[in-house]
């Protein structure tokens, strides 16, 4: 099993990627933008995914984080794309 150090690190890096992705597009940019938008999306998957194999201990200590939020937006973003 990871350590959570990795799974907090794969986060930031994943945020850290949405942010250099968007920077400097409008909303309708992006939205229009097939490339960036699934680059994005895919991103927020790996977030989600992360966040759910983070410990209890982990989550516990940080209670706001809605980590439910977080995890059942990437269930939807994985498994109910249309």
């Amino acid at each position: 099993m990871r350590h959570d150090r990795l799974y907090l690190e794969d986060i930031v890096s994943a945020c850290d990627a949405v942010e250099l992705f968007i920077a400097g597009l409008s909303k309708n940019v992006f939205l229009e933008n097939d490339l960036v938008l699934s680059a994005v999306t895919r991103k927020l998957e790996i977030i989600g995914e992360a966040c759910s194999r983070l410990s209890p201990e982990m989550r516990d200590a940080h209670p706001e984080i809605d980590w439910r939020a977080i995890i059942g937006f990437r269930n939807i973003l994985a498994h109910q794309y249309f």
